[in-house]
């Protein structure tokens, strides 16, 4: 142990490291094989963890951070067992990219994004609620069929969650070029992977509730809609709130409108 880091030779093995204890570790283990467990506390990156042996499990109320502000990447299939946190939005306000699986284990839990979070690989096995103000990126082919809820923050779904049911509450925002199913929306909803850009968000049936805004970046009137302005494709039914008041927001310098 050196300064409140864990150093040494790699570790061979399934279960090569468990840590346990509310205070924070600092790893230095990029050639890490086996599995790593997050049984209490905080698990902070020094570098990548770039061996994709074994599995780091994080358990209920596990955090994951960078070390300071560099970003850093997972190899290894991520499990999360109960609620989580994922970055830091200070000291340890690194983005953290999981390069492989996102295993929810069966589960329904909370995921707190506190910076850039970007998910690769699958998300399975469960559903989750996204609390915290950053953005959480899920790009793969993602088999969960769990419930998914935006609480706060943005979730961006550039890949598919076609067996998940999405709700997003009024602290929340969706975002995306890729394929969810059902959509509630009680907060925002913006097509297309980044902010401003134009793109096409596909889902099937979809609730508008009071309060809630969908927007549209509409930069011109003509040409076709996904490609050069923002456009949500629902194969479904819509349904309106019965009482107050959905919101369609148009964004864009407004060419080629009368």
């Amino acid at each position: 142990m050196e300064a409140g880091q864990l150093t040494g030779a790699k570790t061979d093995g399934d279960g090569a490291l468990h840590k346990s204890g509310t205070g924070g570790l600092f790893l230095r283990a990029a050639t890490l094989s086996g599995s790593i467990v997050v049984g209490q506390g905080a698990l902070r990156l020094i570098e990548d963890l770039t061996d994709s042996d074994g599995v780091l499990t994080l358990r209920n109320g596990a955090t994951l951070t960078s070390s300071n502000t560099a970003a850093r990447t997972v190899a290894k299939p991520v499990a999360a067992e109960g609620d989580v946190v994922l970055g830091h939005p200070g000291v340890y306000s690194g983005s953290l990219t999981l390069g492989d699986a996102l295993n929810l284990s069966g589960g329904a839990p909370t995921l707190y994004i506190s910076n850039a979070v970007t998910v690769y690989g699958a998300v399975a096995n469960g559903g989750f609620t996204k609390m915290g103000i950053a953005t959480m990126t899920v790009a793969g082919a993602n088999t969960y069929v769990g419930d998914t809820t935006v609480g706060a923050g943005v979730l961006v779904v550039s890949g598919s969650s076609t067996g998940s049911a999405h709700t997003v509450a009024s602290a929340g925002t969706l975002r995306g070029a890729g394929t969810v199913a059902a959509l509630a929306i009680s907060g925002a909803v913006d097509p297309a992977n980044t902010a401003g850009a134009a793109g096409t968000l596909n889902v099937s049936a979809v609730t508008l509730n009071n309060g809630g805004v969908l927007r549209i970046d509409m930069p011109r009137a003509t040409n076709t809609a996904g490609a050069d302005w923002d456009l949500l494709a629902a194969t479904g039914d819509i349904a309106v709130p019965g009482s107050g008041s959905f919101i369609i927001q148009l964004a864009g310098a407004g060419e080629g409108f009368n």
